[in-house]
């Protein structure tokens, strides 16, 4: 079995100017990989246990056209459930009025085929096992109406009953090249679905005229056009696929084909139309696009309590609580802390690896001031060392970017004599806990997630977009009670004592 990973690049940063005040202790080199020898004279190493449980949220993730979606069911993860993902999507003509003849002397005779073709970028899961896919009509006006709005993952519009055409597709087969119209073309990276009901075939004919005042104009202004071509959904609800591949949706190879016999200057010819998503930077006419994730985990261990292991999902997904109350005595005592970082290990489930863990984790604070209602903040100092940012002021709560590199959070291979190769992750928290030292801070628990966007809506409605990709990952992890010392969660502590 093989692993295809997403070829393009993470989802940029949204930055935001941030400023905040110094504080009289300079922690410029703290948390660096430069740290002293640990001889327990100056420099000590402490672990410090944490208690960690599941945590299961309402996970509301908005996806706009310019992101990869994903299609395709997770059929088969006895540890996470059944994914089901489905894109609803318009595909329209580059302008108006518009007309599959290119000149007034042709004539239109008629259609050969209609393809619906989706650019295939990868797949997370197991490509091996194929995918059943269907196309069917949007009918819910709300969507026709709506190019502008971004949807919810929990979003599905009305459909018609009446499947348009349908295919088979083995993703590991996807990047190989498909000739296509008898050898005079050919594609790459592309899930091609027929359509081949007649009725919509003939809707496709009789909508051609874009000369006024033809009642079939569907072509002579982009409202026309959505009344008569409301959107197309592209469903595996039926598939026993065991991946979620991934769709540009704004690649030309993205596109409804429409491939037609015309006479041309009285010479009878074929030639091909092509529809596309259009994006809100190539005109007025955007096309309104969705992506739906369906996540089904009843009946399966990371729905169920477990002292030994916690679980980790990538957006829409869950994520795990984390508290330490040893930091309550250690952060009154005088230290200099070299490096502090959350420690995270997988507990393997999963031999043949068709399921990796997501790239990377994320770490925030429950946010203690907001009484009753569950809020949550950015961590302090640890986002961005090099970027000022306060989380408790509104105009400036978090840095014009994640430093990656430092934070931490991205996901790494680490190899044991006796466990062999596991997932791991560590979440550098050194500038907080100094913070807590040197002020003696509220003691805040912890939230671990692997999100597509960051969302804090006491400070704004807007959303921050982070480094994973929606969907992708998964991973058990041992909990802070597991009882195998090396995968234990903990925290990580290398300081100095102040005399």
């Amino acid at each position: 079995m093989t692993l295809r990973l997403i070829s393009a690049a993470a989802a940029l940063f949204l930055f935001v100017a941030l400023s905040i005040s110094c504080t009289k202790f300079d922690t410029t080199t703290l948390g660096t990989d430069l740290l002293p020898v640990v001889d327990n004279v100056k420099t000590f190493a402490d672990t410090l246990d944490v208690i960690s449980s599941q945590y299961t949220m309402t996970d509301t993730v908005k996806l706009s056209r310019d992101f990869f979606h994903t299609l395709g069911r997770i059929s088969d993860d006895p540890q996470f459930g059944t994914t089901t993902s489905n894109i609803y999507l318009q595909l329209k003509p580059g302008f108006y009025p518009y007309s599959y003849t290119n000149s007034r002397l042709d004539t239109l005779l008629g259609i050969d085929s209609v393809v619906i073709g989706l650019n295939y970028r990868g797949t997370y899961g197991d490509t091996s096992v194929s995918q059943f896919i269907q196309v069917r009509e949007v009918v819910d006006p709300d969507f026709r109406d709506s190019p502008f709005k971004l949807r919810s993952t929990m979003y599905a519009p009305v459909l018609s009953s009446t499947v348009l055409g349908s295919t088979t597709v083995t993703p590991k087969d996807l990047f190989n090249k498909l000739i296509l119209r008898r050898g005079r073309d050919s594609v790459t990276s592309q899930i091609r679905i027929r359509i081949t009901d007649a009725a919509f075939l003939n809707k496709i004919f009789t909508r051609d005229s874009v000369r006024p005042p033809s009642v079939n104009n569907a072509y002579f202004n982009d409202s026309a056009f959505r009344r008569d071509f409301n959107g197309f959904a592209i469903t595996a609800n039926n598939s026993t696929g065991n991946g979620l591949m991934y769709i540009n949706l704004l690649d030309s190879r993205t596109r409804l084909e429409i491939h037609y016999r015309k006479t041309n200057s009285g010479v009878k010819d074929t030639s091909v139309a092509y529809l596309f998503v259009a994006s809100s930077s190539g005109g007025i006419f955007p096309s309104a696009t969705a992506n739906e994730i369906i996540r089904n985990r009843v009946g399966t261990p990371a729905l169920m309590p477990n002292a030994a292991f916690n679980y980790l999902q990538a957006a829409p997904g869950i994520g795990i609580n984390v508290s330490i109350p040893r930091l309550n005595t250690f952060k009154m005592t005088n230290r200099i802390i070299h490096r502090a970082y959350l420690q995270i290990n997988q507990v393997v489930d999963d031999p043949d690896n068709k399921f990796i863990a997501p790239l990377f984790a994320y770490l925030d604070l429950k946010d203690t001031s907001s009484g009753t209602t569950e809020k949550y903040k950015p961590i302090y100092f640890d986002l961005n060392p090099n970027s000022f940012y306060n989380p408790d002021v509104q105009s400036i709560f978090f840095p014009n970017s994640i430093d990656q590199g430092y934070y931490g959070g991205r996901v790494k291979t680490r190899t044991d004599p006796t466990l062999g190769k596991y997932s791991s992750y560590d979440i550098n928290v050194s500038r907080y806990l100094q913070r807590m030292v040197i002020s003696n801070e509220i003691n805040y628990d912890f939230r671990i997630r692997a999100p597509f966007t960051l969302s804090y809506p006491q400070y704004s409605s807007n959303t921050i977009d982070y480094a994973n990709q929606i969907a992708f990952g998964r991973v058990r992890v041992a909990s802070g009670a597991n009882l195998n010392e090396k995968l234990r969660m903990k925290l990580v502590v290398i300081y100095s004592k102040l005399n």
